[in-house]
């Protein structure tokens, strides 16, 4: 498991981030929520209308750092933990003032046609989505970039899902947003990375495709099944 913590209000919101379950945009959401005094300083960042470029989104994770004061979120530090068979993890140790723990999750089928619109098609060697799955093993170990994006939410995420106060579904962005307002105040209406419906559709799969693939993150269906 790699399981890695991100912390704001030192410790009181910890973030458990997963891939291609709308981490990007919780990420600048825990930023804000992490750097009150841009309210003052940049009142524009909580503008939604400021964000309607990815350039914008760009320009607040790397490129006026400094202008902006923005500092870096914390991730928290790791103890070993060893499991009643024996196993030796690397678990984040939770602040005693921590009040929130959450993840988000999402469908493994949909999570699936999202990472490879966006990260499996970047590999050049990589044409169709069908080529991927015949030969999604080789393609897996091969490039870490799709390794990361693949893996099954509980790498990322655990088997025991009452580590968490909070267990979202990607399609309670809002609710995620509100929680985090009750500490910041508002916050801008923000979706990145999101991948469009028309893409989704061209990407259509067939019931053994589905079947392939439900079977392959069987794990995140057992543990997470209920959110799904």
């Amino acid at each position: 498991m790699f399981l890695n913590a991100i912390s704001a209000l030192n410790g009181e919101i910890v973030y458990y981030r997963g891939h291609k379950v709308g981490s990007t945009t919780i990420l600048a959401w825990m930023n804000l929520v992490d750097s009150s005094h841009l309210r003052t300083t940049h009142p524009d960042l909580y503008d939604t209308n400021h964000w309607s470029t990815n350039k914008e989104r760009t320009r607040f994770y790397h490129k006026d750092k400094v202008e902006l004061g923005k500092k870096d979120l914390v991730t928290l530090p790791k103890t070993h933990h060893t499991s009643v068979n024996g196993d030796v993890f690397h678990l984040p140790v939770i602040p005693s003032n921590n009040k929130v723990r959450f993840c988000v999750v999402r469908d493994p089928v949909e999570r699936f046609i999202s990472a490879f619109a966006n990260r499996a098609t970047r590999e050049k060697e990589i044409q169709t989505i069908e080529d991927f799955i015949n030969n999604f093993d080789y393609y897996f170990w091969k490039h870490q970039n799709i390794e990361s994006h693949f893996a099954p939410l509980v790498f990322n995420y655990g088997l025991d899902p009452s580590l968490y106060t909070n267990i979202y579904n990607i399609n309670q962005m809002s609710e995620i947003k509100k929680m985090l307002e009750s500490y910041s105040g508002t916050l801008p209406d923000i979706a990145f990375n999101k991948t469009e419906d028309s893409v989704k559709q061209a990407l259509s799969l067939t019931n053994d495709q589905v079947a392939f693939i439900k079977k392959k993150y069987a794990i995140d269906y057992e543990v997470f099944g209920k959110w799904l």
